[in-house]
Parts: C-alpha cells; sequence; structure tokens
C-alpha cells in the first residue's frame, strides 16, 4: 500500500498487513502445494512503481514463474 506494506489475499484468509519476509514465506508455501496459482499484484495510483517492482520481484524470489498486474478503471473512465 501507499505505506510501504503488503498484504497477501487467499480465499478464507483476512487480509492483514505482513513483512517482506511474510509474503515471501507464505507465497513460496502456496507454491509448492499448487504451482499453477495465479499470482497478481494490486495498487492503486497512490503507490509508488518502485514499491510495485519490489514486490513482485519478492513474488519472483519466491518461485512465482508469471506475475499479473490487477488493474481497475479510474472513476473518470466508466
Amino acid at each position: 500500500d501507499r505505506n510501504g506494506e503488503y498484504y497477501l489475499h487467499l480465499a478464507g484468509e483476512p487480509a492483514e498487513p505482513m513483512t517482506a519476509e511474510q509474503i515471501s514465506n507464505r507465497t513460496a508455501a502456496v507454491l509448492q502445494d499448487n504451482p499453477q496459482t495465479a499470482v497478481l499484484v494490486r495498487a492503486d495510483e497512490t503507490v509508488d512503481y518502485g514499491v510495485v517492482v519490489q514486490a513482485m520481484v519478492l513474488l519472483q524470489k519466491s518461485g512465482a514463474p508469471k506475475i499479473g498486474l490487477s488493474t481497475r478503471l479510474p472513476d473518470l473512465v466508466k
């Protein structure tokens, strides 16, 4: 988020702030159980681009072979 905190959204689990190490460990565990799990990064316009790239690198190092970006249309486009 804009404060540099990471969140991991998994079905049935509440999203709470996590450290980079926690995200890395949890992502690696999920991908070990199911390597086909989709990995997406979501950030709004208030998050610095560099923070988004850092998150993507963290996920790659955790074993994510592909990382997508989750987006939504801005209110002006709707």
